[in-house]
């Protein structure tokens, strides 16, 4: 047995297909004008994120020159602990 299927589909409401109304899916209504708080909001955001994240540089140099001198210890349980907290291996 062939099914025939036409090459292109038309848009169509649900309305349509019960037989309450023609107007398709996708005629679009009025569209509201984005909100200018939001686009502030996102701007801010944006602007945030580009910044990066916080960073200690006192610290960031204090641990370079423990490592270059090769007196940096690294308690792993410690670190083990931290990222069991942080779920950073993604756990149940």
């Amino acid at each position: 047995m062939k099914i025939d299927r036409p090459n292109s589909y038309s848009a169509v409401s649900t309305a349509a297909i019960r037989g309450a109304s023609s107007k398709p899916v996708s005629a679009v209504g009025e569209t509201r004008p984005a909100n200018d708080d939001s686009a502030v909001r996102q701007s801010d955001a944006a602007k945030i994120a580009s910044q990066g994240a916080p960073k200690d540089g006192a610290k960031i140099e204090r641990i370079r020159a423990e490592i270059a001198a090769g007196h940096y210890v690294l308690d792993i349980q410690a670190l083990a602990q931290k990222m069991i907290d942080m779920d950073v291996l993604g756990g149940e």
